[in-house]
């Protein structure tokens, strides 16, 4: 396993983060990437994977790509968390879960697992 769990929390609405590592004799990555509530995946320079739905709700994601054999990878992600395009904010929920009517930073989130076998 590459990265077992990788969690960020806290996120402003734009987040660029980069990763590095080794990986020996590994041809095929593979894995899931969950997100609060959008992300772009890249490696090496070259997006490998955009989150299917573009706002609401989290969601999981499966990715594979191919890699070369040897070595130094780069992992970078773009995310984004609201529910409004135009302002970059979420709905606030009270205790119940229910939406209140009134707007706040997201507090983002993504977590990580790859393998390379």
């Amino acid at each position: 396993l590459l990265y077992p769990k990788l969690n960020l929390i806290n996120m402003s609405s734009l987040l660029a983060i980069l990763l590095s590592t080794n990986l020996v004799n590994s041809a095929q990555i593979t894995g899931w990437v969950y997100a609060d509530n959008w992300f772009e995946l890249y490696f090496n320079g070259e997006k490998v994977a955009t989150d299917t739905i573009e706002s609401i709700p989290n969601n999981a994601m499966y990715v594979d790509f191919t890699a070369p054999a040897e070595g130094s990878y780069s992992f970078a992600f773009l995310a984004q968390d609201n529910s409004n395009a135009s302002t970059g904010l979420e709905q606030r929920m009270d205790g119940a879960g229910a939406l209140t009517g009134d707007w706040c930073i997201g507090n983002g989130g993504i977590t990580i697992a790859l393998s390379d076998g």
